[in-house]
This record gives C-alpha cells, sequence and structure tokens, in this order.
C-alpha cells in the first residue's frame, strides 16, 4: 500500500451487516507511558522554577496547562493540592498561636559599656 499509495475499494451494500463488534478495553493506566509522564512533569517544574508567574499569568497558565495534558500530567491534581496546603498551613498557623493579647517586653541592650547612656527602642 505504500508503494501504491490510497486504495478505493466500492463496498457492497449491507455488507457491515452481520458485523460483531470488537472492543478494546483500557485498563486505568496501563498504556500510560510513566517515562513521558514523568519527563512531562520534570520540565513543568523546570518550566515553573525559571518563570515563576507561570501559574498567574492565564496565557502561560493555559499553555502550561495544554503542554501537560499532552504529556499525560493532570496539573489540577497538584494545583489543587498547593492551594489546600497552603490553606492548611495558615489555619494551622492560626490555631498554633496562644490567645490573649499583652506587651512585649522591651529589648535589653547588653554588654553595655559603665558610664554610657543606653536607649531601648
Amino acid at each position: 500500500m505504500k508503494q501504491n499509495g490510497e486504495i478505493q475499494k466500492k463496498i457492497p451494500k449491507n455488507f457491515y451487516k452481520n458485523t460483531k463488534y470488537d472492543i478494546d478495553i483500557d485498563i486505568t493506566g496501563e498504556s500510560v507511558d510513566t517515562r513521558v509522564r514523568n519527563a512531562t512533569k520534570f520540565a513543568i517544574l523546570q518550566a515553573i522554577q525559571a518563570d515563576p508567574t507561570m501559574l498567574q499569568d492565564p496565557t502561560k497558565r493555559k499553555i502550561l496547562f495544554s503542554v501537560a495534558e499532552d504529556g499525560g500530567v493532570n496539573l489540577n491534581d497538584f494545583v489543587a493540592q498547593e492551594k489546600q496546603s497552603i490553606e492548611q498551613q495558615i489555619t494551622g498557623a492560626q490555631a498554633s498561636k496562644p490567645g490573649g493579647g499583652g506587651v512585649a517586653a522591651m529589648p535589653q541592650i547588653q554588654n553595655a559599656m559603665p558610664g554610657t547612656k543606653t536607649s531601648t527602642i
């Protein structure tokens, strides 16, 4: 077929009438090329490190997500986790602060020479 190019044939009427269906089942993750996916993740990580605005700028973000999708990576899995962890860190930091108010003690200057005036700010 490569030598002769395209070949066209007429198919008789009802040719497919008794045809049984052929189904390919792709078990999730079975046909994923992990080398390509890992290379894509690494390239995306390098791109974000080189230009941290890639996730904020709408155009850059769209291109980054498109590249990730072509490489078999869903960036929403990573971006959603990042937002969640930041919220958890903020919530955790607020929960760990002790309650109540108070005034901090004024810092004292140590090792001052005798007879000199010292002040605290």
